[in-house]
């Protein structure tokens, strides 16, 4: 008769606490670096610097900069990748940002 041979309750929280720890830090090693993701945008879209106007809204500006894509996800990109992270709805006349342009418009 084979005896089964239980596992002592410490190598258990070990475990699991190898499993908490170490999944997060696997997680990120696979995500790319903003400089990876910035780099694949810049194969795609040229960054254009503009300077607002009264009345202007940047999701009106990016639709007219790159009509066949999703205004939401560009304006994603632009703010996220370059510029800091600023919110694209609270722009002011005389600020300048930068969208992105498809570099296969014309």
């Amino acid at each position: 008769m084979v005896k089964k041979r239980k596992l002592r309750p410490w190598v258990k929280i070990v475990g699991i606490l190898l499993f908490l720890i170490l999944t997060p830090m696997i997680g990120k090693a696979l995500e790319p670096n903003d400089e990876e993701v910035r780099s694949s945008i810049l194969e795609k879209f040229e960054v254009v610097e503009i300077e607002v106007k009264e009345g202007q809204r940047a999701f009106n500006i990016q639709q007219d900069l790159t009509p066949n894509k999703n205004a939401l996800d560009m304006l994603y990109m632009a703010s996220h990748y370059f510029n800091n992270g600023k919110e694209m709805g609270e722009i002011v006349a005389g600020e300048t940002i930068y969208l992105l342009k498809d570099k296969d418009e014309k």
